[in-house]
């Protein structure tokens, strides 16, 4: 009895360890590697950077935010400035950017542009009036950075709100 107890503690270590052996030789995950570039200009948000943990696998990355917010102003023919302007965007995609790694190394860059200005007929007291093209002021709120492989997130960055 004795026996069959020492038999059988023994395979079920040994069937522990055969489990056991594939999840120690796997890879730690997709990760970002060091401290990501945010930059914020009058066109768009850039967000880039270093992962690993990719794989060799084609992966594409972009970025997401909740909401954008962009403050016109209008002018009119004599160069006299109206009050602001506001457009909002909501549930914002960026492009996408395709990225060939290299030893399951990425570098990256995904960018979310700025709103368009909006049509002054639209927004300006007076059709004769011409928006500028720039951009008072430019927040984007709850933004993430995404990665995806095959159609499949294999990680996301939540980077919040960028210049609120």
């Amino acid at each position: 009895m004795l026996r069959k107890s020492i038999l059988l503690a023994i395979a079920v270590m040994a069937v522990s360890a055969v489990a056991a052996a594939p999840a120690l030789a796997q890879k730690p995950g997709a990760h970002i590697v060091g401290d990501l570039t945010i930059t914020k200009t009058t066109s768009g948000l850039t967000v880039s950077g270093k992962g690993a943990g990719f794989g060799n696998r084609v992966t594409t990355a972009f970025l997401t935010a909740e909401r954008v917010e962009a403050v016109f102003q209008c002018r009119n023919p004599g160069g006299n400035i109206a009050p602001g302007q506001g457009v909002e965007m909501a549930e914002v995609v960026g492009p996408v950017t395709t990225i060939e790694p290299r030893g399951g190394h990425i570098d990256f860059s995904a960018m979310l542009p700025a709103p368009p200005a909006p049509d002054p007929a639209d927004v300006c007291p007076n059709p004769n009036w011409t928006v500028d093209p720039v951009p008072l002021s430019l927040p984007f709120f709850g933004v993430a950075l995404h990665f995806q492989q095959n159609g499949q997130e294999v990680l996301t960055v939540p980077l919040g709100d960028i210049d609120p």
